[in-house]
C-alpha cells in the first residue's frame, strides 16, 4: 500500500478572481451629473476618468459600453490611478472590451499591487485566487512573486490564501521550508473551516512535520475536512478507518468514506475500495466490483501507483469468469463521477 502523500492544489483550468470590477469612492460619480464627470474627465482628472469607465462598464445611467469603459480605465491607468489599474487587468482577464490577455492583466495587477492605495490592495489580494493558474503559464516571475501574493491575501484575512501560503513553507516554495510556520497558516485557515486547510493539518500531524506526530488530531483535521466533502480528506479518512490508526477501526463506515472520494474520482480511495471488495472488508465479498474499481483507480494513475492496482486488478481477473470480467469492464467503461454539491 503507498503513503498517500498530501497533493499539491489542483490548477484548475478558469480564472478564479473578483467576478465584478472594483468599484471605489471614486464612483460616487453615479450621484454627480455625468456632463460634469465627463468635462472633468477630458481635462485629465484621474477620478473621473475612472468613475466613467465604471459607468460604462456597469450601463450606470449611461449604455453600457465594455469599449469605453477600457479606454477611460487606460487613462487613469496611465495617470497611476491603482484603482483603475486594478480594473484594467480585470478587462485584460476576462476579455471585456479587448482580446483576453493573462500576462497584460497580471502587469497591470503589479502595478496596482505596488499603489499604496489600500482599497486597491485589498482588491488586487482577492484577485490572487487564480495566481496558481498563472504560475502555469508562466506568467508569474517565480514562487517568490507568487508567495507575496499569498501572503497579501493571508493577511487580509484570505482562506485560500493563507492555504497556499501553508502550502508554500511545507514545499519551501518562494519561501525558507519551514513547517512549524506551515502549520501556523493551515491552522488559522482550517480553524476557520476551511477544507483544503484542514486536510494539510491532518498531514501535518500524520506525518509529524511542524507539531508532534499525533494520529488522533490528523483525523479529526481529515474528518472536519471530509465532511465537507474533500475528497482527499475522504479518502484519508477511509484509510485510517480501514487500519484502525488514530480510531477505532471500523470496515463498514471505511468503505462508506472510501466510496464518497472513490465516486468523485480519486484514484488512491478507487483502488482501496476494491480492495474492500476483494477480501470482504466492510462489504460482501465481489470481485467485479473489486475489479470495476480498481481498474479505474489504474486509468488515472503513473508511475509506482498503477504498476500496483495494475498487478492487482490482473491477479483479481485470474478469479473471475470471462461473463463476470466482461461485467466488471462494461461498469468501468460506463461509470462517471459524481461531484459532491
Amino acid at each position: 500500500m503507498t503513503v498517500h502523500h498530501a497533493r499539491v492544489l489542483a490548477v484548475v483550468a478558469v480564472l478564479i478572481g473578483i467576478s465584478a470590477l472594483v468599484p471605489t469612492a471614486a464612483c460616487t460619480g453615479a450621484r454627480q451629473p455625468f456632463d460634469e464627470q465627463r468635462a472633468l474627465a477630458a481635462q485629465g482628472d484621474a477620478q473621473a476618468q475612472f468613475a466613467i469607465g465604471v459607468r460604462h462598464a456597469n450601463g450606470r445611467g449611461i449604455p453600457q459600453d465594455a469599449t469605453a469603459a477600457v479606454h477611460w480605465y487606460r487613462l487613469a491607468a496611465a495617470q497611476g490611478y491603482a484603482a483603475a489599474q486594478l480594473n484594467h487587468g480585470i478587462v485584460f482577464r476576462d476579455g471585456r472590451g479587448v482580446p483576453q490577455d493573462h500576462a497584460e492583466a497580471l502587469r497591470w495587477y503589479r502595478r496596482a499591487h505596488a499603489q499604496g492605495d489600500a482599497a486597491a490592495r485589498g482588491a488586487a489580494a482577492q484577485s490572487n485566487r487564480w495566481v496558481r493558474y498563472a504560475t502555469s503559464l508562466g506568467l508569474l516571475q517565480d514562487d517568490a512573486e507568487a508567495v507575496q501574493w499569498y501572503r497579501l491575501a493571508a493577511r487580509r484575512g484570505d482562506n485560500w490564501g493563507r492555504t497556499n501560503l501553508g502550502f508554500a513553507y511545507m514545499n519551501g516554495l518562494g519561501v525558507t521550508k519551514d513547517d512549524v510556520e506551515a502549520v501556523r497558516w493551515y491552522r488559522r485557515a482550517g480553524d476557520q473551516g476551511y477544507a483544503d486547510a484542514q486536510n494539510f493539518l491532518g498531514t501535518m500531524y500524520r506525518d509529524g512535520r511542524g507539531v508532534p506526530r499525533d494520529m488522533v488530531e490528523a483525523v479529526l483535521w481529515y474528518q472536519r475536512a471530509a465532511e465537507q466533502g474533500h475528497v482527499t480528506a475522504q479518502s484519508n479518512l477511509g484509510f485510517a478507518l480501514a487500519s484502525g490508526v488514530g480510531v477505532t477501526r471500523n470496515r463498514e463506515l471505511a468503505v462508506r468514506w472510501y466510496r464518497r472520494a472513490a465516486s468523485q474520482g480519486d484514484a488512491w480511495a478507487q483502488y482501496n475500495l476494491g480492495t474492500m471488495y476483494d477480501n470482504g472488508r466492510g462489504v460482501s465479498q465481489d470481485y467485479v466490483e473489486a475489479h470495476m474499481w480498481i481498474n479505474l483507480g489504474a486509468a488515472q494513475s503513473s508511475d509506482v501507483d498503477r504498476e500496483l492496482y495494475v498487478k492487482l486488478r490482473n491477479f483479481i481477473a485470474e478469479t473471475m469468469t470471462a461473463e463476470q470480467l466482461a461485467e466488471a469492464q462494461r461498469r468501468a467503461r460506463e461509470w462517471t463521477p459524481t461531484p459532491e454539491p
